[in-house]
């Protein structure tokens, strides 16, 4: 049994199981986010249910449970099943299911680049370990598992997971490249999204996170996720247009919640100019997509949007946050408050994005936000410099331009500057001050082809570059990109900043 909280981790693991691990038993329970986020009391039922009439060897969870050590310690009970937790969100030792048999969770570990990889991927790479250890990797498999790779790309965008990181950003390099050159079309979900894009010149970051995500996401927040999950494993064309056009109907129902939510006078809110909590009434499911657009539209560091929900007791605040403020970890700034006061009763997510559940005292969060806010040393801004192979057809090249410019490394990131190893040809040097450096790129595995770039020198410097660029013929470069239009044409302009002489 796999249990999962997104759609995409249902299909990548259900996929994985199918293809990768060869199982054909796989039970998919996908969380009804209505039900409260996590492993919550209702999904808790479903499963001990299915257990009991249904012969299951071992229970999974992708991209939840890091702070559901009560429900899981109840299921291990009740079942006697072993139990494998994984997540990426961010947990407390007090919430985590330390006791399960596995909890792979990448926030754990200190110093691991997969620190910012989303719960897909982190269910995608272990399975692919159980593969590995097994030394059952065959030819078939690898290929398998690395058209696979395309879903984990669609969840970091989604998620809006940091693409300055390594691993993330190639794999939504790849999954782009298997779009544009529809070299994943024998997949029904991915031929479907190629034919409904088909008038755009590339299918970039942008057009998946306008004309794919949001809706593959509205189901989840207003009617039934397992709808996104049953259009992503369709092994029909035509099926999945036909879900995918139902799903184009709950998004319009999600747009009118949201549109309805935010110009309703059923709501408090609260602000300084830098930080601002809201409560709005009739806006669950839709919290977090307010709270981005309200930081973005109005500039905050912090939005964090509630919605009211009833329970036996009374009323709790169910919220979710947004920030945007470079160097402040949100979900830091939420755990330390939960540490200092009983306001808070659950809470979890990202550095720049957190759910939480507390008591309904929005004026009093906003004093303790603010205050918890103002004590966090913002780290200065730094350059990334990302390091890869950037090349390899002319047609990415643009792609990559699209791609760069667009914010793939993360909402609110800088841009970053490349650092790339390339053979020199020629270089002459223009009034002492300005170097014209031709160098080979190859665009393909069989074709390499000459570009140029002026790079512009100090006259202390020019007499030590010069010697260099006598005697080497490997250069490395770190630089950024740039656009310029001429007869409306887009021309890709490569602006060096530093060279490094190896």
């Amino acid at each position: 049994m796999l249990k999962v909280t997104g759609v995409t981790s249902a299909a990548i693991g259900h996929k994985l199981f199918n293809l990768v691990l060869e199982y054909d038993n796989v039970e998919i329970m996908v969380n009804r986010r209505e039900h409260g986020n996590g492993i919550n009391k209702v999904l808790t039922d479903n499963i001990l249910n299915f257990c009991k009439d249904n012969d299951v060897g071992v229970i999974i969870t992708s991209d939840h449970g890091s702070h559901n050590k009560t429900t899981i310690t109840e299921i291990m009970e009740k079942t006697g099943l072993p139990v494998i937790v994984t997540d990426h969100h961010l947990y407390t030792d007090e919430e985590a299911p330390l006791d399960a048999n596995a909890f792979i969770n990448p926030q754990r570990y200190e110093d691991t680049v997969l620190k910012d990889m989303t719960g897909t991927g982190v269910l995608y790479f272990v399975l692919l370990h159980a593969k590995l250890v097994n030394g059952e990797l065959n030819e078939k498999i690898a290929n398998i598992t690395y058209y696979l790779l395309t879903y984990v790309g669609l969840t970091l965008i989604s998620d809006c997971m940091d693409l300055k990181n390594y691993i993330n950003r190639k794999i939504v390099i790849k999954m782009l490249m298997d779009l544009n050159s529809k070299s994943i079309q024998h997949d029904a979900f991915w031929q479907m999204i190629i034919k409904e894009n088909s008038n755009t010149y590339i299918i970039d970051e942008t057009t998946l996170g306008y004309n794919v995500i949001p809706l593959l996401n509205s189901p989840g927040r207003v009617a039934d996720a397992r709808l996104s999950y049953e259009v992503m494993m369709s092994d029909s064309y035509d099926i999945a247009v036909m879900l995918f056009n139902d799903i184009r109907e709950i998004n319009k129902g999600r747009k009118d919640l949201q549109t309805k939510a935010v110009v309703s006078n059923k709501k408090e809110e609260y602000t300084d100019g830098v930080i601002k909590v809201m409560m709005v009434e009739d806006s669950d499911g839709v919290q977090g997509i307010i709270a981005n657009n309200i930081m973005y539209d109005d500039n905050y560091k912090i939005v964090i949007v509630f919605t009211k929900q009833r329970r036996h007791d009374g009323y709790v605040y169910v919220g979710s946050g947004r920030s945007q403020e470079e160097g402040l970890n949100l979900g830091d700034v939420v755990t330390t408050i939960s540490e200092k006061s009983d306001l808070v009763i659950q809470h979890g997510g990202h550095a720049k994005a957190i759910g939480i559940k507390m008591k309904p005292d929005l004026e009093g969060f906003f004093k303790l936000l603010k205050e918890e806010v103002s004590k966090q040393k913002v780290v200065e801004k730094k350059i990334t410099y990302v390091e890869d192979y950037l090349f390899s057809t002319k047609k990415l090249l643009l792609t990559m331009f699209d791609v760069i410019n667009g914010g793939p490394y993360g909402i609110g990131y800088e841009k970053p500057v490349f650092c790339s190893d390339f053979y020199i040809e020629s270089f002459r040097i223009y009034k002492r001050s300005n170097i014209l450096l031709s160098f080979k790129v190859k665009f393909s595995k069989d074709a390499v082809s000459t570009m140029g770039v002026f790079y512009s020198i100090k006259r202390s410097e020019l007499a030590e570059i010069e010697e260099y660029l006598k005697t080497t013929k490997f250069i490395r470069m770190t630089y950024s990109f740039n656009v310029n239009s001429f007869r409306n044409k887009n021309k890709i302009l490569l602006q060096p900043s530093k060279l490094i002489f190896k």
